[in-house]
């Protein structure tokens, strides 16, 4: 590198070096400002907490309709080929009490 141009960088270094040491002044914000701020700090406070709330309330009528499907029974379908008393909407699986599961799980589950 040519002695001019690293005296260029050198110099161009230690103006960026002093630009970057020297503390810039701050503005101070007005009060309306900083009033706003608050302001909207508190609104979204509130916004939080009200979709706490409907998240809360979500959650409740969604364990509530689950419940309420689970307690009802599956409506068998008949078709033309099948009387409605042999429809089963899930097939019988054997041996369930072998694999862990209770009868009690197994009849609710399968409805046998």
């Amino acid at each position: 590198m040519p002695r001019s141009l690293e005296a260029r960088r050198l110099a161009v270094v230690e103006a960026l070096r002093a630009v970057a040491a020297e503390p810039l002044p701050v503005p101070r914000p007005e009060p309306s400002v900083i009033d706003a701020v608050g302001a909207v700090g508190a609104r979204l406070d509130d916004l939080s907490g009200r979709l706490d709330e409907v998240l809360a309330r979500l959650g409740s009528v969604e364990t509530a309709l689950l419940e309420s499907a689970w307690e009802q029974p599956c409506p068998e379908r008949a078709t033309e080929e099948t009387e409605p008393e042999s429809t089963v909407s899930v097939p019988a699986v054997d041996g369930l009490a072998e694999g862990r599961m209770s009868s009690v799980a197994a009849k609710a589950l399968f409805g046998h």
